[in-house]
């Protein structure tokens, strides 16, 4: 995993939504670790705020929290420079405003000033705020939010003329779902992705890993992630796994030097209890860093923990490979 091979700048980030739609909570949340208590006293933002993400080589870009009452055409004019980097657009509708009716006809106005000036655009919807009790009693109500906000917004753009693809997720900052969509969404705008996507397959294969996830650890967004089917619980048990992995090495692993603690020597194999009585062996998790505050975690059961050396062994070829091509990965015995 070559930082030079891979590239270092992936396209910028507009944020947009009406106000008190939680698009200034959500991006502070993930990318400037706001405590959740305060998320609630933010008040409504009257300019442009941008956050510069540079946590690590592969994760570089800009986030743009862009009130309504800017005027985004006006700001489009206005920096030209910025409009060419970007590659997508969130926008950000709360499921708890209804109707959706005026959220809906200023995303169609959104697009319709963005398509002007940048010609492929990755338009994302997150559907804030699913949580509380009307979202907890089921999926019933999510579905029906989901259902209403798309049927308007196809509606609207069907009405503009305006044809492209809309992708949609459900976001809330009190649980993983907003760290997941915003690594869906970076993982899109990532040129190299599909090379970094082969090198975790053949490292699955070849070493016999259930699942492998690549996170940027500061802020707890996977970056990529093997072709494998994915269960929705084992992208919060890693993303918990992270945050006590770092927290135990802030506080216990700070030498005399005050080097980070966070290193390239870093690792950590956590056991999982399970759930399920009639499964023969228990899963673990395994943590290695592999690149400045980007992190592999590999999911692998019990029978296979022996093994872990040679899974080391081809996880260091990985990120010491000048190209994913140039990685020959060992494979463990078909016995094993």
């Amino acid at each position: 995993i070559n930082a030079e091979y891979m590239g270092i700048q992936i396209m910028d980030l507009f944020v947009l939504g009406l106000p008190t739609c939680g698009k200034t909570s959500l991006t502070k949340v993930v990318f400037q670790k706001l405590p959740l208590h305060e998320a609630h006293s933010l008040s409504s933002s009257n300019s442009v705020d941008v956050i510069p993400v540079n946590n690590n080589p592969y994760i570089r870009f800009n986030v743009y929290d862009i009130p309504q009452c800017v005027g985004l055409d006006d700001y489009c004019k206005a920096n030209p420079a910025i409009v060419q980097r970007v590659g997508a657009m969130i926008y950000v509708i709360d499921a708890k405003a209804t109707p959706f009716e005026k959220a809906c006809d200023y995303f169609k106005q959104c697009v319709a000033i963005l398509l002007k000036y940048i010609v492929k655009l990755n338009v994302e919807v997150f559907i804030h705020k699913i949580d509380g009790d009307t979202f907890t009693k089921g999926d019933e109500y999510k579905l029906e939010c989901h259902k209403d906000i798309q049927n308007l917004i196809k509606n609207e753009l069907v009405n503009a003329a305006i044809d492209l693809n809309v992708s949609y997720y459900f976001t809330s900052i009190y649980d993983h779902s907003l760290y997941d969509s915003f690594g869906k969404v970076i993982q899109k705008l990532w040129p190299q992705i599909h090379y970094i996507v082969n090198m975790l397959d053949s490292l699955i294969t070849r070493s016999k890993i259930e699942k492998a996830f690549l996170f940027d650890v500061l802020s707890k967004i996977c970056i990529a992630a093997d072709t494998t089917p994915t269960d929705p619980q084992n992208y919060g048990i890693c993303s918990d796994m992270i945050d006590l992995f770092i927290d135990m090495s802030f506080i216990y692993g700070r030498d005399e030097s005050e080097k980070n603690a966070f290193d390239d020597e870093s690792s950590s194999i956590i056991e999982l209890q399970s759930v399920s009585k009639t499964e023969s062996s228990n899963t673990f998790l395994m943590l290695r860093q592999v690149e400045n505050f980007i992190a592999l975690v590999c999911i692998f059961n019990e029978k296979d923990l022996a093994k872990k050396g040679l899974v080391n062994y081809n996880i260091c070829l990985l990120y010491t490979s000048p190209s994913p091509r140039d990685a020959t990965l060992s494979r463990m015995p078909s016995s094993a």
